[in-house]
């Protein structure tokens, strides 16, 4: 066979060229999607106590001015914080580092939008900066979710800042979309930094109040190191290696991925990009929470609903589910419906700041709660899974909603209640119960593991998930075999998986016990040298 050669023209070679760089492109590996992409920034004005000035953005809350009598002038805005501009050191929730990076970007692209008006405030922004106001600029960035309140010293932030907020959070938007810790980490200052001899601190801001506190310590962090507290980690990143021609480190880069994880005495077998052992017990107690009281869950011989309209006898497991004891369901379970309460066999669920013993007690206060009513249900058509009876009873579900001991749960077709998701919306904006240290963006309701069905070996496993916005919930099927005290992360919330047989007795598996320090930390490859415990101050 004869082969005739093409002679390359000019426009031929170009559009060889553009082939290659494609095919270079798509063999690289899926690329990181941003929704604020780089591009070339026009000038940037602002008006600055009535003069048209030249600045420099150089993040979302912050400038340098370009021209003028204040040429030079550095500057920072009052009344709300962006994250960090120059690089993935922010993370919470579902989020991972990059994630929170590209809404970091979103900031500083909205700053550069359009000519703000401002005003110089008396005071100092630190770091020898200008205290600087612009009122509009404030208002969007917190409204758009890609900034949060941020307030400094004595007093309380603008009431119509944190409304803004709250609405900000309710529909889920930038930075909170995957997640609200109930502290933002916004800086980590290691001891000596600097060649100062001081103690270091860390700043944290309530995502609630807007009010920030500082940790003082005496850790010394390295680059890389992470500080977690209330839900948020960040990296520490000393300035000199922020910027300038040296090459960033890797967490800069985030590689590995920058994002909160189940402790690393957990097993994590779903966990693809993870090599970590199997579940092995922590050397040593993990010491709760101080303020962790178990409640006492009263346990009356008499438990007693009104169950379509006629006087019952039960008994409350926890506090979503009861067997009947008398009449003509006798012996039946029941399952509720419209919402949800934590397990009660132990230490099952962590997210956000709690430690799991925190929630095994939210858990057991929903179940005294469930026990100490007379409530009003009745009988629902299909099925509450597992053989039992679906029962609704709206008064307890209200109850349990509104304490934030329970979260709205929808099977299936259709929506939940909108009634009962605005209880959740409101217990969640007050940071009650299990909305107080955290909301985290899904909660792992249920966990189970390739081959649990009885006489199925080669069954599928599958997970259970359910949006804590929309009260949906859904399930991941999978083919993963789990062991006892392997954990399942998914949108923010983590759950240890136990089989039936080793949640209670003799054979309780080791971490359904308290004082296991079962919580969210950073990454293995990101240590913290300062614990998730350090005092606060105000």
């Amino acid at each position: 066979m004869t082969v005739r050669s093409t002679p390359w023209t000019a426009a031929s070679l170009t559009l060889a060229l553009l082939a290659c760089a494609v095919v270079l492109v798509a063999c690289a590996g899926p690329g990181r999607k941003h929704k604020h992409p780089k591009g070339r920034s026009e000038p940037q004005y602002i008006s600055l106590d009535g003069r048209r000035t030249r600045v420099l953005w150089n993040d979302g809350d912050s400038f340098r001015v370009l021209e003028g009598p204040e040429r030079d002038m550095k500057a920072r805005l009052a009344g709300y914080n962006t994250l960090e501009s120059y690089g993935p050191v922010h993370f919470w929730g579902a989020f991972h580092g990059y994630q929170l990076y590209d809404e970091a970007k979103g900031g500083q692209h909205l700053a550069r939008s359009r000519e703000w008006e401002c005003r110089t405030l008396p005071g100092t922004g630190g770091y020898k900066r200008a205290l600087i106001q612009c009122p509009e600029l404030t208002k969007e960035i917190i409204a758009e979710g890609l900034a949060h309140v941020f307030h400094v010293g004595d007093g309380d932030p603008d009431p119509e800042l944190m409304r803004l907020q709250l609405q900000a959070q309710r529909e889920r938007k930038g930075i909170w979309a995957k997640g609200i810790p109930e502290w933002v980490v916004t800086s980590i200052h290691s001891y000596g930094e600097g060649g100062d001899k001081r103690k270091g601190y860390n700043r944290v801001c309530s995502t609630r109040t807007g009010k920030s506190a500082v940790i003082e310590h005496t850790a010394v962090f390295e680059t890389c190191d992470a500080f977690c507290w209330g839900g948020s980690c960040m990296i520490y990143a000393p300035f000199d290696v922020r910027y300038g021609s040296q090459a960033k480190p890797d967490c800069l880069h985030n590689r590995p991925p920058n994002k909160m994880t189940a402790p690393p005495h957990l097993g994590f077998p779903m966990r693809r990009d993870d090599d970590r052992p199997a579940a092995q017990a922590p050397d040593g107690p993990h010491p709760a929470p101080a303020h962790v009281v178990m409640p006492v869950v009263p346990d009356p011989p008499e438990q007693f609903i009104t169950l379509d309209g006629v006087r019952t006898r039960v008994h409350w497991s926890d506090g979503d589910s009861f067997d009947v004891l008398e009449g003509p369901d006798k012996d039946a379970g029941v399952r509720m419906a419209e919402y949800n309460s934590l397990e009660s066999y132990g230490p099952a669920h962590f997210w956000g700041g709690f430690d799991a013993d925190e929630l095994y007690a939210n858990a057991k206060e929903a179940t005294a709660v469930a026990r100490t009513g007379e409530w009003h249900c009745k009988k629902l058509p299909g099925s509450g899974g597992y053989g039992r009876l679906l029962v609704a009873c709206r008064d307890l579900a209200e109850r349990l909603l509104r304490d934030g001991l329970g979260h709205v749960f929808h099977v299936g077709k259709g929506e939940p209640d909108p009634a009962l998701l605005a209880i959740q919306a409101d217990a969640q904006e007050r940071r009650v119960g299990m909305w107080s240290k955290g909301i985290p963006q899904r909660i792992v309701t249920a966990v189970h593991s390739r081959g649990e069905k009885q006489g199925e070996p080669d069954s599928n496993g599958y997970n259970r998930v359910c949006d804590t916005r929309t009260g949906k919930s859904w399930v991941r099927e999978h083919d993963t075999t789990f062991q006892a005290c392997d954990a399942w992360c998914d949108g923010g919330s983590c759950m240890i998986y136990v089989p039936f047989a080793q949640r209670y007795g003799d054979e309780k598996a080791w971490c359904m016990h308290m004082d296991q320090g079962n919580r969210l930390v950073s990454p293995p490859s990101r240590p913290a040298p300062l614990g998730a415990d350090a005092p606060l101050t105000p």
